[in-house]
């Protein structure tokens, strides 16, 4: 059963290609930004129907006030590109609002969820999903899952990923744990690297029930982990999957990898993915294009990948299923093209047709024999 979700300006923000790079910081640019970046507000305004929000409000103000600091110049300005702006005195301007609302019940599918504390030192966290239990005794599949948005904004308790995951989860019957991670330009990558994975482990704890939280100790089966995500969120899942493949986890088996419309490189936004990576080796990182001997000791038996026809990744895709077939990797991997659908398709509308597809093949991934 879909959980019934407002549309959102999601693929509106990845799709489009009218914002200014990094390259391109004359006023006129800006001044292009300043007006794509109220035209989205607007949008999300219309269909979300949340204009009274605290989140909105407050994007609305910091919009106004960008909007007189771009009349007088970009002096100011140390760096900007589609999602952000950094100033030179440290303050980082979103150009999207991350929403995020509270864990809650779902009455009509069973699906309980709640937020944990995974490091209080790092305040990395999960929200945990539990699909309704008809046997106590039965262990399920633990689906660990990464949500997207450039590194840079949107959250494991935004609305959309909470609704997306609450159907995947009802649909699948599956354990899930979306991983919050701390974004970019804020906290510089590899944050976001490290955070998953120390999210992970913490899953790992819980072989022979002997973890911190009672959902998972009763209920997962460690033998049966998938790792999933999509943009921003499917390239962490990769390199999740090859550090297992380095470095084992312990307690734990990864059986397989979702990617929804990942991000490899190879756009416009290499650039901005450098510059939230100070550490990056270039263009060749292999966390931004994947090296042929990490794709080969990736440590699952099979990987399902999404492409979109419309979206900009969409060859970013199929270059990673083709560089994967030709790795050496010995497991199994198939890709599906969703046609006439956009970047995050998926997130704007959980009952359309493709979604309600995707999900369905996501399920049926997962519990595959």
């Amino acid at each position: 059963m879909a959980i019934s979700a407002p549309r959102c300006w999601f693929s509106t923000v990845f799709s489009s290609y009218r914002y200014p790079t990094p390259s391109n910081k004359n006023a006129g640019g800006l001044r292009e930004e300043k007006s794509y970046a109220f035209r989205d507000r607007k949008y999300w305004k219309r269909d979300l129907r949340v204009s009274q929000s605290a989140a909105f409000r407050s994007f609305s103000t910091q919009s106004q006030e960008d909007g007189e600091e771009m009349e007088s110049g970009n002096a100011d300005v140390a760096y900007d590109c589609r999602f952000f702006r950094v100033y030179k005195d440290g303050r980082v301007h979103k150009y999207h609002p991350t929403d995020k609302i509270p864990s809650s019940d779902h009455p009509q599918t069973g699906v309980r969820s709640k937020d944990v504390v995974v490091s209080s030192e790092t305040g990395v966290s999960v929200r945990l999903f539990l699909p309704k239990i008809d046997d106590p005794d039965k262990k399920l599949p633990l689906l660990f899952y990464i949500h997207g948005g450039g590194f840079s904004f949107l959250s494991a308790f935004s609305p959309l990923y909470d609704s997306y995951l609450k159907s995947l989860v009802a649909e699948a019957n599956v354990i899930g744990v979306s991983v919050e991670y701390r974004l970019a330009p804020e906290n510089p990558i590899p944050a976001c690297y490290d955070d998953s994975w120390a999210a992970l482990q913490w899953v790992a704890s819980h072989v022979d029930g002997n973890g911190p939280e009672p959902w998972l100790n009763s209920h997962a089966d460690m033998n049966r982990v998938f790792i999933a995500g999509d943009s921003a969120g499917g390239n962490i899942a990769h390199t999740l999957v090859v550090r297992v493949g380095s470095i084992g986890l312990p307690g734990a088996k990864v059986v397989g990898v979702v990617l929804v419309h990942p991000y490899f490189g190879g756009t416009v936004d290499d650039e901005m993915w450098l510059y939230m990576c100070p550490t990056n080796s270039g263009l060749e990182d292999p966390r931004l294009k994947p090296a042929a001997e990490d794709l080969a000791r990736l440590r699952c038996e099979r990987v399902l990948i999404f492409v979109a026809e419309k979206d900009h990744l969409r060859d970013i895709g199929w270059r990673y299923y083709e560089d994967l077939k030709k790795s050496g990797w010995k497991g199994t991997v198939e890709i599906v093209e969703n046609h006439g659908e956009e970047h995050g398709f998926h997130l704007d509308n959980l009952t359309g047709d493709q979604t309600v597809d995707l999900i369905g093949r996501f399920q049926s991934f997962i519990n595959k024999d």
